[in-house]
């Protein structure tokens, strides 16, 4: 008798959990989208930018995540440090999209904050690169791009 209600209550626990989890929707998936963040300060060792192509999933209200890889590049070159995955999040206020953005390769860090118009996906950022003991502050403009030209 005991093992047959052991049995109802865990077949009432699944049956439960598959009624919550049917109408849950983790994301959607907006699509691959790509960006230029290019320094406009300090000289190529102190400006690290960044190029990214992004997925960008709706969670529903204001909020969305983003993933994809990033090229952390040195000045305004094209030398990339490497291409790495790279993960943050977005925020929805009034026709701007605020967010962060986090890259690390082989030690080194380059985390970032993004402001991007809606109108146009162009944007300004400040960002921190981390190598070893060493951090570079960088802030520039987030340029619109295609994901072919990257």
């Amino acid at each position: 008798m005991r093992v047959l209600t052991l049995v109802a209550v865990c077949v009432v626990v699944v049956a439960a959990f598959a009624l919550v989890t049917a109408d849950a929707q983790a994301y959607e998936f907006f699509g691959d989208y790509c960006w230029e963040l290019m320094p406009t300060n300090g000289g190529p060792n102190e400006a690290f930018g960044l190029k990214a192509k992004l997925g960008i999933f709706y969670m529903g209200n204001t909020h969305a995540t983003v993933g994809g890889q990033c090229g952390v590049f040195v000045g305004n070159s094209s030398s990339s440090v490497g291409w790495v995955p790279c993960t943050g999040n977005l925020e929805l206020v009034g026709n701007t999209l605020i967010g962060t953005l986090t890259a690390i390769v082989e030690g080194a860090r380059w985390q970032g904050e993004l402001v991007i118009d809606l109108g146009t996906l162009n944007g300004l950022y400040n960002s921190l690169f981390y190598a070893g003991a060493n951090k570079y502050f960088s802030n520039g403009v987030m340029q619109f791009a295609s994901c072919n030209a990257l």
